[in-house]
């Protein structure tokens, strides 16, 4: 086989309008390849930036996606401080209510055992009066 080849290069080499011929069309042909290579190689570039671009709009509207839930999340968060610092105030007001309560039930109870001691002096005394 490599007898064979060897004759065909040196048949083409000592005619050199066969071997001008085959060598334009051997240029032609790569050049066409190379042409080909390069086509393809501007579609895979076009369909890679095509790629990019989407994964970029996805990264964004993921970003935007999660800013507005930080957003929210910051919204209820101030919600709720407002929620727990009016129930902060509530329960001081129900604190001062039960200390007044407290208060009056002590004032209450005193009342009454002052009434209960005046009713056990009116007692002796009206015992006292009607020993006499």
């Amino acid at each position: 086989m490599g007898d064979v080849v060897s004759e065909l290069v040196d048949e083409a080499v000592t005619n050199d309008r066969a071997f001008y011929i085959i060598s334009l069309m051997f240029m032609f042909l790569l050049v066409w390849a190379v042409w080909i290579l390069f086509r393809h190689f501007l579609k895979q570039l076009g369909k890679a930036e095509e790629r990019a671009e989407a994964k970029q709009s996805i990264i964004e509207s993921q970003q935007i996606f999660m800013a507005d839930t930080r957003l929210e999340h910051q919204e209820h968060l101030r919600n709720m401080q407002t929620a727990l610092e009016k129930s902060q105030a509530i329960n001081e007001n129900l604190v001062a209510v039960t200390a007044q309560q407290q208060r009056y039930i002590e004032g209450l109870k005193s009342h009454r055992r002052i009434v209960e001691n005046m009713d056990r002096k009116i007692d002796k005394l009206m015992f006292k009066i009607a020993e006499k």
